[in-house]
């Protein structure tokens, strides 16, 4: 019987150790891992709380750009007002403000022009849609738009420099008059062309009376809707989800 006892410690006791020693290993890594995570929220605590992890904050190039002609809009939008003409210099006033007016819409034709040389088939784009609403602050956003597309165009940027030289004495012709076609077909703007934004167009336009009915409701601009939709569809298109 005592043979048989220490046979079994001889077997089981190696086994009842490696248990022993591994429980242990095991409990002192958890521990340590809890330990080191400890540590690093407490540092990271500390460089918060000194405010060493603070990053100097930037604005935007772009911003600068969009709060320009936002600004340029607004003061183009000034119009002669007939009550105000009282003296011969009310009346000089108000002429200087209309050849100023006459000026910027002819340099903006200007621009279109230039643009025309590089972007032909943009270009078009742009004079339809302006000779549809005849609204000077879109064609002025379309500008701005293609510009920014066109800034590293050494050429386009030459030949749109000429056209800050032009005055408000000549007459303002038509825009399809002054611009004539254009000799290329050049899109800068492909992305219209992919297979998502056919997708998403078609999903809209089956979503137009929904769209409506909120934009009415909310008293949004639903091309302002459709914009944002876009932006985000577009977004999650091209993130490789």
């Amino acid at each position: 019987m005592h043979e048989q006892n220490l046979l079994d410690l001889k077997q089981h006791g190696p086994k009842q150790k490696s248990k022993k020693l591994i429980r242990k290993v095991v409990y002192l890594i958890v521990v340590n891992v809890f330990a080191l995570f400890g540590v690093f929220v407490l540092t990271l605590l500390i460089l918060q709380h000194y405010k060493i992890t603070n990053v100097t904050g930037a604005i935007d190039d772009n911003s600068f750009k969009f709060q320009n002609i936002s600004s340029s809009l607004s003061q183009s939008q000034s119009q002669v007002d007939s009550t105000k003409i009282q003296t011969p210099t009310d009346l000089n006033s108000q002429i200087s403000q209309l050849l100023k007016a006459r000026a910027s819409i002819m340099q903006e034709y200007c621009q279109v022009k230039s643009i025309g040389d590089f972007a032909g088939y943009n270009t078009n784009q742009m004079i339809d849609v302006y000779k549809q609403g005849n609204s000077d602050a879109i064609l002025s956003k379309m500008i701005f738009v293609a510009d920014q597309k066109l800034q590293n165009n050494k050429d386009y940027q030459k030949e749109k420099s000429q056209c800050a030289s032009i005055d408000g004495s000549a007459p303002i012709e038509d825009i399809q008059t002054y611009v004539g076609t254009p000799n290329n077909n050049t899109d800068i703007f492909p992305w219209h062309a992919d297979e998502e934004w056919d997708v998403l167009t078609k999903a809209i336009s089956k979503d137009k009376t929904d769209i409506l009915k909120a934009a009415s409701q909310t008293d949004v601009d639903p091309r302002l809707i459709v914009s944002m939709m876009f932006v985000e569809q577009n977004r999650v298109a091209n993130s490789d989800r």
